[in-house]
């Protein structure tokens, strides 16, 4: 009782104190108070313009990347070549005369690219994508808005916050996000936000959250065409490939098509492949259009809260539907009122053959002997001649991991790469070569590391099932988002960061761990065996182009 009385006579100080202060005084608190908050906006407002200018950085860096690729194939043309004496007998001439020969030269280019811009593009196609966006029909971009807003992750006051210097209304926000803020590699959701979303998909009841059951008895009819873009990443021109693959041996015709071919004799439906590639690099912005927009399907390969997902989402949303490799995003957006599906591909084994430019690449130049022969998925977990790989691009999240445990992982003969640079991996490009190498290194491994990009653990398809389970080998990752095909502990092992090396301890030098790998390897190989029919399999993705079949 007396210590309470103390504390409340100490507390009753404390206000006579602050009562009994100089009004200048407490004029003076206010002014600092008020100059801390001037403050922190202004740090606020530094910190979002400073995001905005890594994504410049980033577009500017892809931009850079395709003129590079442009400037190779020129030098590497035959006209280049075969004019090769023509530059070096140039050399012997006055250099006057060369001065004039140039500034010639640089006149007639200058007019041809004008007139190539004004007669073999579009009328529009030098516009920037918000600017082309902004000028589609009202009507189609109401209901984009429309159903921005109700898309869980996007909330217009955690948009406003973020994005302070655009001075919006919270009417406005929604507009902003779909014109402007992802093409300016803005924030459009703030983590919290993805996080309370995704967790809400989680927490639906059992079997609420289906990818589609039952197998359709008449595959779809008509032409079916596939779009990548041949400048974009190399994974997204494999994700493609393979969905045609699966869709022809469902029955259905397919085309594989980049953004070289005719806009004009298109197939009666389109998926375009990674939207925020085709859509926004060299002659695939021509193709940005109303008509073609809202009458095709996209297929989305990103990740929520990434910059390439605020790109692709204006196309997402004004599109006839939307494939998902990510069964959360697909019932977020399904909410949102589009029609999106999630799609599960088909299993197969994935087994390239490397061509001879990748047997002079540094990274295969540095295998082991053994590891530089055809690998041979059913090889046995003991027999392989590597214990871990890991293919990815580096991020800090992986850069902490990999820097806290490398004293452990190289006590083991590992394949670790991580590629810096905002570069995509380019078919046309030096390291073009890297998906068939991954593929070729995961299949002489007895373990295939998983590490996420960050702290929302997308299910990535393409390293644990196409190189890990399809190499045969094991995967160990970190936590995933749950996905309807594979379950942890039972077609893959899952464990917390920190407890990741203990558990590769166990795998490859504990006989009871070395056992649980190659009765792991077994349930996989049952998937392989048990798998049900490719028209069950891919029955939503073939529901909706049998829709968008049917409206043509």
């Amino acid at each position: 009782m007396a210590a309470a009385l103390a504390a409340q006579g100490a507390v009753g100080a404390v206000r006579l104190d602050k009562m009994t202060q100089p009004p200048w005084q407490l004029q003076r608190e206010a002014e600092l108070q008020a100059q801390i908050r001037r403050q922190a906006a202004q740090i606020k407002t530094q910190l979002v313009l400073l995001e905005a200018q890594k994504a410049r950085i980033a577009t500017d860096s892809q931009a850079l990347a395709v003129a590079q690729a442009q400037l190779r194939a020129v030098h590497e043309s035959t006209s280049w070549r075969a004019l090769g004496v023509v530059r070096r007998a140039g050399n012997w001439l006055p250099s006057w005369l060369r001065h004039h020969i140039r500034r010639g030269a640089g006149w007639l280019w200058r007019c041809f690219n004008r007139r190539s811009r004004t007669v073999g593009l579009s009328a529009d196609a030098a516009l920037a994508p918000s600017t082309r966006i902004a000028a589609f029909d009202p009507a189609l971009l109401a209901v984009a808005e429309a159903r921005l807003q109700r898309f869980a992750p996007f909330v217009p006051t955690g948009y406003l916050a973020q994005n302070q210097d655009a001075a919006l209304t919270h009417d406005e926000a929604a507009r902003h996000a779909l014109c402007f803020g992802g093409f300016q590699g803005r924030r459009l959701f703030s983590n919290e936000a993805i996080a309370r979303a995704i967790g809400g998909v989680l927490l639906r009841p059992a079997g609420s959250v289906a990818s589609g059951v039952g197998e359709l008895a008449v595959p779809p009819m008509g032409r079916i065409g596939i779009y990548h873009s041949s400048l974009g990443n190399i994974f997204m021109r494999e994700i493609a490939e393979d969905l045609a693959a699966d869709l022809r041996e469902c029955g259905a015709v397919v085309e594989l098509l980049d953004e070289s071919a005719d806009m004009d004799a298109r197939p009666p439906v389109c998926v375009f492949v990674a939207p925020h590639e085709f859509f926004l690099r060299g002659r695939g912005r021509d193709w940005l259009t109303q008509d073609i927009v809202s009458q095709s399907l996209m297929l989305n390969t990103e990740q929520i809260q990434t910059i390439w997902f605020a790109q692709a989402l204006p196309m997402l949303l004004m599109g006839r539907g939307v494939i998902d490799l990510c069964e959360q995003s697909a019932v977020l957006l399904a909410q949102a009122g589009l029609r999106a599906v999630h799609m599960q591909p088909i299993l197969r084994r994935y087994l390239p053959v490397l061509l001879e430019s990748d047997l002079q690449h540094p990274l295969f130049k540095v295998l082991p002997h053994e590891a530089k022969q055809q690998a041979d998925p059913a090889c046995a977990y003991a027999a392989r001649p590597l214990d871990i790989n890991f293919f990815g691009a580096v991020s800090p999240y992986r850069e902490q991991f990999f820097t806290r445990h490398a004293a452990r992982l190289a006590d083991y003969r590992g394949f670790l790469y991580c590629r810096r640079g905002l570069t995509p991996l380019s078919a046309d490009s030096q390291d073009g070569g890297l998906s068939r190498l991954a593929a070729h290194v995961a299949a002489h491994s007895r373990i295939t590391l998983n590490i996420h990009r960050d702290e929302f653990g997308y299910f990535e398809w393409h390293r644990i099932v196409k190189l890990g389970m399809c190499g045969g080998g094991v995967v160990v990752s970190d936590p995933c988002l749950p996905h309807p095909g594979f379950v942890p502990g039972t077609h893959y092992f899952e464990a917390q960061m920190d407890q990741i090396p203990d558990l590769l301890d166990w795998l490859l030098q504990s006989p009871d761990g070395r056992a649980a790998a190659q009765t792991m390897i077994g349930n996989v190989e049952a998937l392989f065996h048990n798998a049900s029919p490719p028209r069950q399999v891919l029955a939503p993705v073939l529901q909706l182009l049998r829709e968008a079949l049917g409206e043509r």
